[in-house]
């Protein structure tokens, strides 16, 4: 339940930020928002 918790959170800023910056930043969104939830 934290997993998809963090995950949800993370997912919506991870894709404004990839649609900005051009897609370097979306995996490291990602692995952060893993990270968070583990």
């Amino acid at each position: 339940m934290l997993d998809s918790d963090a995950f949800t959170v993370i997912a919506p800023g991870a894709i404004l930020v990839n649609a900005g910056r051009g897609g370097a930043i979306d995996e490291p969104a990602l692995v952060q928002g893993s990270a968070s939830g583990v």
